[in-house]
């Protein structure tokens, strides 16, 4: 399994010569192209539907729209009509490569960099390559939140390198996988300021967390990020949290209320967007680089940012060497060197970050023109209202505290996930196995998930239980967050070769499943059974068709649980699979590229959103 600049054994790969532009795109980084494709159209989607409402509501008479042309007009609460911003686009980052000139065999490094960075650090990485001298290398730069990297760390594949945007989660990391991993010091910072419409801004200025976190009827409802895997809604909350109100009661009807408004906007890129929406009185915390990024996408509909004025949490850049051969880190060392330089820190101010130590430096003036599309963002052209107050970092054991009060509000998933180890998965998709891509796929999909999620894994093939069961146990549902769990998947996601081949007890395993799901579910949770198969039922001593379709319509409902059944390739049978999976009210989904599977687990796992 390999995140693109080493092979499975951690030795540096410096044997083929990656050609700019026309490289082959690996598995793990096509499954992240395709979830941030994914994230894109379902934000499309919800910004369509959300036009239509309004749509329907001025047929009703709520709001005017205006014959030539069609805008619509909304009223303000002083009854002055404005007109309806355009809806926002959120600017995707992608993977990108870059390669020393003149390189014939370079060192192939993967840098796993905060989706808010990636696009400044590439250009980072390619002034590195083109100072004279510098080892020769070819860099991968793979957008990935820092959470995402911090759980995938326990598992059999890593990064050669990592951005962090925030020192907590290399602490989580190295307490849950057993690491011993440094960062170097920060190279960037970016503060953390609240988003909205300039009239909203303007109502706002001065105000700051109490408002937000406990508004008043008539002000902005703070849509938070989800605080288990975004650093920006982590430390928001940890700064929230500080201005809740005095009273037990009071404070946890204001958390609910901002755990409801989040819950309002279920795709996480969407939060900006819905900020840019004058209908829906919101605002989100933002750093201010990602702030510059969006207007500079979106001149129609930009965003003023106000700072609050109990302080801002602040983004911290640095750089943490995963790999340990020889070449990757000679290389990872010089690369250290040259992001405390003058040229690196150029690169990244121009992309809307600050030097540390000044995070606050040169907000844009009030009612600044944002930039043109396709222009490099800067703080300079993103109006931000008051004066940004740096906040100390919290402690990880007070962000572990906050993460678990979220998790009471917003319960994570619980379900089961179990893998094909068939001889169907020696097969090969893309290049590599079916087996190669299911081992990646549910490392990614389950670290991409709440790290209060509770899920267990199996495999199944034919008889691998301890009494003849088809399935096998490697871990019973358990929170994410424990370094047991954690340590416990990744070595059953490495044992996969080994017991792979034989046949497939796919049905005995959907029905077992299920049952094994609903048995530890949780009423207000996503319990969920997700079975991910390579081909059909060939079992032929174990239940069959008409058994397991009887057997998912006989089971209890309380609480209920979601069957999804993934198939990957070309061998599972749709039209079956999607009857077995509707006897239990579930779904069937088909991964014919092996990009899709990551994000296919993860939507599963978290019941469908």
């Amino acid at each position: 399994m390999d995140f693109g600049g080493r092979n499975e054994t951690g030795r540096d790969d410096t044997t083929d010569s990656p050609r700019a532009g026309s490289r082959r795109i690996g598995p793990y980084e096509a499954s992240l192209v395709d979830n941030r494709e994914r994230v894109q159209q379902a934000v499309k989607r919800q910004q369509q539907r959300r036009r239509q409402v309004r749509i329907s509501v001025a047929a009703a008479g709520a709001v005017a729209l205006v014959a030539a042309g069609g805008v619509g007009l909304q009223l303000l609460r002083d009854g002055t009509p404005t007109q309806l911003a355009a809806p926002g686009v959120v600017p995707e980052a992608p993977t990108s490569q870059r390669v020393a000139s003149g390189c014939k065999r370079p060192a192939n490094l993967t840098v796993a960099v905060p989706s808010a960075m990636a696009p400044a650090f590439a250009e980072v990485v390619e002034a590195f390559n083109a100072q004279p001298g510098v080892p020769c290398a070819s860099f991968t730069v793979v957008p990935l939140e820092a959470s995402t990297v911090a759980q995938s760390l326990a598992g059999p594949t890593r990064p050669d390198a990592w951005v962090l945007d925030a020192d907590l989660w290399l602490e989580q990391a190295n307490s849950r996988a057993g690491l011993g991993l440094v960062a170097d010091e920060p190279f960037a910072a970016s503060p953390v300021v609240l988003a909205m419409t300039g009239p909203a801004a303007d109502e706002a200025e001065g105000s700051g967390w109490p408002q937000v976190v406990a508004p008043a009827e008539e002000d902005l409802r703070l849509v938070l990020p989800d605080p288990a895997t975004s650093t920006v809604g982590l430390l928001s909350l940890a700064a929230s949290a500080a201005h809740l109100p005095q009273s037990r009661e009071a404070a946890e009807s204001a958390l609910r209320q901002v755990a409801e408004t989040s819950g309002s906007v279920p795709v996480a890129a969407s939060a900006l967007v819905a900020a840019s929406d004058p209908g829906r009185n919101v605002t989100t915390p933002v750093s201010l680089a990602e702030l510059a990024r969006y207007n500079a996408a979106n001149p129609r509909s930009p965003l003023t940012g106000v700072a609050p004025a109990e302080g801002s949490p602040v983004l911290e850049y640095s750089l943490v060497a995963v790999a340990d051969g020889t070449v990757a880190s000679r290389v990872l060392r010089s690369l250290r060197d040259f992001l405390a330089s003058d040229e690196a820190r150029t690169v990244v101010t121009t992309h809307g970050f600050t030097a540390p130590g000044q995070p606050g430096a040169a907000p844009g003036q009030p009612g600044a023109a944002p930039g043109q599309p396709g222009a490099a963002p800067s703080t300079a052209t993103t109006p931000v209202r008051g004066t940004v107050q740096p906040l100390p970092a919290p402690s990880l054991a007070a962000t572990e505290k906050l993460r678990d009060t979220w998790a009471a509000l917003q319960p994570a998933p619980h379900g089961i996930l179990a893998l094909d180890t068939s001889a169907t998965t020696l097969t090969r998709l893309d290049g590599e196995t079916i087996l190669d891509h299911i081992t990646r796929g549910a490392q990614i999909g389950l670290a991409a998930l709440s790290d209060r999620s509770k899920v267990g894994v199996w495999l199944y093939g034919q008889h691998l239980g301890p009494k003849g069961e088809d399935h096998r146990v490697v871990v019973a549902p358990a929170g994410l967050s424990g370094p047991r769990q954690l340590q416990a998947i990744a070595q059953g996601l490495e044992s996969l070769p080994s017991v792979a081949g034989g046949g497939r007890g796919l049905y005995d395993t959907v029905i077992a499943a299920v049952d094994a799901a609903r048995t530890g579910g949780q009423p207000g949770r996503a319990n969920t059974a997700v079975v991910v198969t390579a081909g059909p039922n060939d079992d032929d001593f174990g239940a069959s068709l008409g058994a397991v379709k009887a057997a998912l319509r006989r089971s209890s409902t309380e609480p209920a649980v979601r069957l999804v059944i993934i198939g990957v390739g070309p061998k599972p049978d749709a039209k079956l699979l999607t009857e077995v999976a509707a006897s239990a009210g579930g779904t069937y989904t088909a991964v014919q590229q092996a990009g899709d599977l990551a994000p296919a687990i993860t939507a599963a796992l978290n019941g469908g959103q």
